[in-house]
């Protein structure tokens, strides 16, 4: 890195406030279906990504499995997405990228309904690995298509705006695993 050599970026003088920058986002956004769509997709994960702060109580009351099923419970879920990350590498790029969009959505979503009704801890493991890698590649793909379908100027706020929407659920159930929730007998 040292020896990489880089010419200075002069940025052209602004006069936009921070309140008129975050505007013309959102007008953007509003304006352009393709823009709009994604935002309001990335919209479900808001209320989708609930069932994760159940999982201790779920693993307890209903499949009888406590702490430690909870754990197993707990990896299926994250075993989904560290597959999901490995395939969407594998995958490479799709060329129907808002296909795969809603396929994986769907995947998450069924799962989830699916996994609401079962009693069985296996069926639970499986679908939440199914979760997991819905879960994992949805998010991938609808960074690339924003960053494909975004103008230049506007990427940045675009996708600030959307990451913000994806975040927030996780940082919410966050909160909620250290909430003290519990999963012991």
């Amino acid at each position: 890195m040292v020896r990489v050599r880089t010419e200075p970026k002069t940025w052209p003088e602004r006069n936009a406030t921070v309140l008129t920058d975050l505007l013309s986002g959102f007008k953007y956004v509003w304006e352009t279906p393709p823009i709009r769509s994604l935002w309001l997709l990335a919209s479900i994960p808001l209320f989708s990504m609930a069932i994760v702060p159940l999982m201790p109580v779920y693993a307890r009351d209903v499949l009888d499995a406590g702490p430690s099923g909870y754990g197993v419970l707990a990896a299926s879920l994250g075993l989904g997405f560290f597959f999901g990350s490995l395939l969407t590498t594998a995958l490479g790029n799709l060329p129907r990228k808002e296909l795969a969009l809603i396929a994986f959505g769907m995947i998450w979503d069924i799962c989830m309904a699916a996994f609401a009704f079962s009693e069985s801890m296996p069926l639970s493991m499986v679908l939440l690995f199914g979760m997991g890698v819905g879960g994992s590649v949805q998010p991938i793909l609808m960074k690339a298509l924003l960053m494909t379908y975004c103008r230049s100027d506007m990427r940045g706020r675009v996708i600030k705006s959307v990451l913000r929407r994806l975040v927030v659920g996780s940082a919410r159930d966050d909160a909620w695993r250290g909430s003290g929730v519990p999963c012991g007998e």
